[in-house]
């Protein structure tokens, strides 16, 4: 037993010496796999945030986290103005949805990021015209803040 204790200690303490260590680690760089298609669009609003509008995996979009930005400008519109920010947000999303060929019928699912929660009959409101009779799976999550002071962020998965 003692043998065992000792062969598995010298174990564990190679295992730790030999770990790579971040300046050990081999630097390269990350390729997107061939099997998804990286969404992008100027109707949709951008950042310099290394991340996808949308990526598309099998026969599903799935649209990151829009802000109220203005495609045009590059600056968050509607400040003070819930119900713009929110149409400016689905209008961001609506742009990635279409630019995968899609449409806002096709929408399975929709995360909606809100700052403050008195804004959420507002939201709906601006939500229920925008969808009109679909009516897609939704949870609306009350958060401390958003990037860039914005007061919503909507992200989806679509199917194609």
């Amino acid at each position: 037993m003692r043998f065992f204790m000792l062969t598995l200690a010298a174990s564990l303490i190679a295992s730790i010496v030999a770990a790579p260590t971040p300046s050990t680690c081999p630097t390269s760089i990350v390729s997107t796999d061939e099997s998804l298609e990286l969404i992008r669009t100027r109707r949709g609003a951008s950042t310099t945030s290394p991340f996808s509008q949308g990526i598309v995996s099998g026969d599903h979009l799935y649209v990151s986290g829009m802000l109220p930005i203005s495609p045009d400008t590059g600056k968050i519109v509607g400040e003070g103005d819930f119900a713009t920010q929110t149409r400016a947000v689905l209008n961001n999303v609506q742009a990635v949805i279409e630019a995968a060929g899609s449409n806002l019928g096709k929408v399975v699912k929709v995360n909606a990021y809100l700052t403050d929660l008195k804004n959420f009959d507002t939201f709906n409101k601006v939500y229920a015209e925008v969808f009109g009779n679909h009516k897609p799976a939704r949870s609306a999550l009350n958060v401390p803040s958003i990037l860039l002071g914005a007061g919503i962020e909507i992200e989806a998965v679509v199917r194609l």
